[in-house]
């Protein structure tokens, strides 16, 4: 397993504690510092690179939107998860945490709990997002079986190994075309050398079993489509688009595609 190193920057000690004994929690996550002001965190960051930065803006010496430029400008080769918080709900803040390079903000109080969970989500999207940029077709089949397999469709089921295939040509040559489905049936099944109405059928199976194993994922990527027949078209393209929004680094937008 891939462990993180976290610096934690806030001029709270108590607030540094409790968050620190949180994270140490988790095996994924190791605090490797803390700070009080900007002006160590700086020096801390230069000298150790930590891989995830949760960070206070309000703070003494310099404040978390300096140390943030910091990270991004001044240090080559170098690009933490930064997790923005603060105490302050003013205009200047939230304008400022609107446009500042940071993968996350929330306001405080927020519960570590809150915390560990996003970092959670923020690291698994950095991570899917750098398998879709890639060019192997191998890392971005096993993306996809595993997301299949997150969302409830049986592996071991040749019918999810042809969802797979149909959802990796439906991503690189249907969903920004005006090509019909039926077109894509056919290609898979050329490549599969099966029929197209297997492909189809398999499809369709591989859809029946993931509504029945009603995953956490499932509820959470189809809940706007939740009143909805889900056909084999609508599940390519809502599939298609939370692929494309993890993939883009822009999974919490991924709400907004469907308002």
């Amino acid at each position: 397993m891939i462990r993180y190193n976290v610096l934690i920057i806030d001029d709270e000690a108590d607030w540094r504690r409790l968050l620190s004994k949180r994270l140490s929690e988790e095996n994924m996550f190791i605090v490797t510092g803390e700070a009080g002001d900007g002006s160590d965190a700086i020096h801390f960051i230069e000298d150790t690179r930590p891989d995830v930065i949760i960070v206070d803006i309000v703070m003494p010496k310099l404040s978390g939107k300096e140390v943030v430029q910091y990270a991004r400008e001044k240090i080559d080769d170098y690009d933490p998860v930064i997790y923005a918080i603060t105490g302050y709900n003013t205009i200047d803040i939230r304008s400022s945490l609107g446009i500042m390079d940071i993968d996350c903000y929330n306001l405080k109080p927020v519960e570590p709990d809150f915390i560990v969970n996003n970092l959670k989500k923020i690291i698994e999207q950095r991570e899917m997002s750098s398998i879709f940029l890639s060019d192997s077709q191998d890392k971005k089949e096993k993306f996809v079986m595993d997301l299949l397999r997150r969302i409830g469709a049986p592996i071991h089921l040749g019918s999810t190994f042809q969802t797979c295939k149909v959802m990796m040509a439906y991503l690189e040559n249907y969903m920004d075309t005006s090509n019909k489905i039926r077109d894509l049936y056919v290609e898979v099944a050329r490549t599969l050398n099966v029929t197209s109405a297997s492909v189809e059928r398999n499809l369709r199976s591989t859809i029946k079993n993931i509504q029945a194993n009603n995953t956490k994922l499932f509820e959470e990527i189809f809940r706007h489509e939740s009143d909805k027949k889900i056909t084999n078209m609508m599940f390519l393209r809502v599939m298609g688009l939370y692929i494309a929004s993890v993939s883009e680094g822009r999974v919490n937008s991924f709400d907004k595609l469907f308002v």
